[in-house]
């Protein structure tokens, strides 16, 4: 297969994988922590935000409240945190999430 198409076809994958965490977070917020905590390969070129975003409850105020507290921009890519930083985010993000 060409080079091209190799992409395309991990591009999809990497989508597909993305809309599926994103579809989990909406049923189980809480399962963030473990995201942040060891991060799927998917997940590492995902920005702080969005993954933010895939959370209930959690809108934009909240979202800048959660990166301001954490001392960090939204674009931050989740592969770009070290392993310290993960677990400073989760901990930020486990006071915002919703009580059950």
């Amino acid at each position: 297969m060409s080079q091209p198409l190799d992409a395309l076809k991990l591009a999809n994958q990497v989508r597909a994988q993305r809309s599926q965490l994103k579809k989990d977070l909406k049923k189980n917020p809480s399962m963030i922590v473990g995201v942040l905590s060891d991060p799927p390969d998917y997940v590492h070129t995902m920005n702080v935000e969005t993954l933010l975003k895939a959370i209930p409850y959690m809108g934009r105020r909240k979202i800048e409240d959660v990166l301001k507290a954490a001392r960090m921009s939204g674009r931050t890519q989740v592969g770009d945190l070290t392993a310290q930083r993960r677990e400073e985010v989760a901990f930020v993000i486990r006071r915002y999430l919703p009580k059950r």
